[in-house]
């Protein structure tokens, strides 16, 4: 059963959700979860002229927040371009950065999203507890026309989205092209917990840390640690205060541009390099007290 409390302008549930947002194009945002709670927003201009002998209930204007309270699924897709737990593209890829890549999200923990004018905030949690068994937040980026994903786990993760207006005054063809580009886009992401971890099949990375952040307006994230974190890529061990990934995409306007990225790690730190071709052969292993680039 679904319940309404029009005192405080809620909506809840115990049993089984299934929210779809439709407006994403060509595939739906679909979230699943266990129990919900919904706070509407509501018009409450007082009338003008005098007042009606029966008062009025204020009129409901939309949605102001939604809280998942377990068991939590989503599922969207974000512009194949997106650098959020994504490599750098090659010039091939740019070319079809028009295909969406599925984005995954899971938790046993709460969803909660709230519906803001300078941009939607989606924030989850595993909720731990002392002696409840382990669980987490489990990021997984699938990507496109690969059997490759990038996964990140954590304990919180704060997601600030900003929806793609598909509206317009184009028609036929070029207003159907923009519809399907219309959706969700990710502008920023801060994942926090005692241990963060990403993984890439595609960059054949590990790392560790305790505090992840990405922001798609300087195509940058950033891993930091307490007291310090550590990433292993293709046999090479690094620990440091902090490493930052800035992604550098190729011009499609200039011919055989490439996309590069730059990576910046905070000391003190060291790094052991291992030869690929020289596998017993003992790692050389470089120090630094600033930073490494």
């Amino acid at each position: 059963p679904l319940y309404y409390l029009e005192s405080k302008q809620l909506v809840w549930t115990q049993d089984a959700i299934h929210l779809t947002d439709n407006q994403s194009k060509p595939r739906p945002t679909e979230i699943h979860g266990q129990g919900m709670e919904m706070e509407l927003l509501t018009n409450n201009a007082k009338p003008v002229g005098p007042p009606a002998n029966k008062p009025k209930s204020d009129s409901i204007a939309g949605v102001k927040r939604i809280k998942l309270l377990s068991n939590v699924d989503m599922h969207l897709y974000v512009d194949n371009g997106s650098s959020f737990l994504g490599a750098t593209q090659t010039k091939g890829e740019a070319a079809n950065s028009r295909e969406k890549a599925h984005i995954g999200i899971k938790t046993l923990g709460t969803f909660e999203y709230l519906l803001q004018k300078e941009g939607d905030i989606a924030l989850f949690d595993a909720c731990i507890q002392p002696g409840t068994p382990v669980r987490d937040v489990l990021v997984t980026r699938h990507h496109v026309g690969k059997s490759q994903i990038d996964q990140l786990t954590c304990e919180k993760l704060e997601i600030k989205m900003r929806r793609k207006d598909s509206t317009g005054p184009e028609a036929g063809l070029e207003k159907e092209e923009k519809s399907l580009q219309s959706g969700i886009d990710i502008q920023s992401a801060r994942a926090t917990g005692k241990e963060v971890v990403l993984t890439s099949d595609e960059e054949k990375l590990e790392a560790h840390g305790n505090d992840f952040y990405y922001e798609a307006k300087t195509s940058t994230a950033i891993l930091k640690g307490t007291p310090e974190m550590w990433a292993l890529k293709e046999g090479n061990l690094l620990h440091a205060l902090e490493m930052s990934i800035q992604d550098h995409k190729a011009d499609p306007k200039t011919p055989g541009a490439k996309g590069f990225q730059k990576a910046v790690a905070k000391g003190p730190g060291w790094i052991d390099i291992k030869e690929k071709d020289k596998k017993d052969q003992k790692p050389v292993r470089a120090s630094w007290k600033d930073q490494l680039i």
